[in-house]
């Protein structure tokens, strides 16, 4: 008995007053710690930017993961024979592909991707852009960046070049490796250097959406407070 109310044990209702008002409330915490994620990462792109390009040879793998979204510059050549094309990349309403280009770091076992920027896909998908990479010494900059990630749902044996070696559908860095046999740094730089042709770097700038996030938290908490409620309402009754 609580403030003239007395409780009536209902197994089933207590099941599922525990089961919703504890996921809504999950749902609603998850929100608010997305909230926090944004912001941290907000905050770590305007430091990053503030700051003067890293080298990427100082940077180990585990290193590297700590300073997305900043700066880095490399000297090397990049490999030319070993560049391909990644379509299904729309920038503007008109279909594209991104250019990737391994770049041999000098006295450095490790390799870099570089995703080279953006171009227009031609009508036929299997004819590919006139686009050439030189493989002269360069020093280049970019933005560390985690590559794109594999779709969840891939067709056809997934391989993501079943049509030509040099035209992904989609990109699978783990395919890249297995494919090139080359010891790849765990990001991508996304090239910001006026190097070689010139391609479309108009590069997607992160998104928070902390008001949404909100949103959200706002809305799941609603939930699990109605859950409460009507938990209250058919389980307590006045004496």
């Amino acid at each position: 008995m609580f403030l003239g109310f007395r409780y009536i044990f209902n197994p089933l209702m207590l099941f599922l007053f525990l089961l919703f008002f504890g996921v809504f409330s999950a749902l609603s915490l998850w929100q608010v710690y997305r909230v926090y994620d944004k912001q941290a990462t907000v905050e770590q792109i305007e430091f990053a930017n503030k700051e003067i390009p890293l080298s990427i040879k100082q940077l180990s793998n585990e290193y590297i993961l700590d300073h997305l979204f900043y700066r880095a510059s490399a000297t090397g050549q990049f490999i030319t024979e070993k560049c391909f094309f990644v379509e299904n990349v729309v920038m503007d309403g008109e279909p594209g592909m991104y250019v990737y280009c391994p770049f041999n770091l000098d006295e450095d076992e490790r390799w870099l991707l570089v995703n080279m920027g953006w171009i227009k896909r031609s009508k036929n998908r299997l004819e590919l852009p006139d686009y050439k990479v030189t493989g002269d010494p360069v020093k280049i900059e970019g933005f560390i960046k985690h590559p794109r990630s594999k779709p969840v749902v891939t067709a056809g044996d997934d391989k993501p070049n079943t049509e030509l070696e040099n035209l992904w559908v989609y990109f699978d860095f783990e395919s890249l490796k297995q494919q090139s046999g080359l010891d790849f740094y765990p990001v991508e730089l996304q090239l910001t250097s006026n190097v070689n042709p010139a391609l479309e770097r108009q590069w997607p700038e992160f998104k928070a959406k902390i008001g949404m996030h909100i949103g959200y938290a706002i809305h799941w908490a609603a939930f699990a407070l109605v859950t409460l409620g009507l938990f209250i309402k058919f389980n307590f009754k006045k004496d």
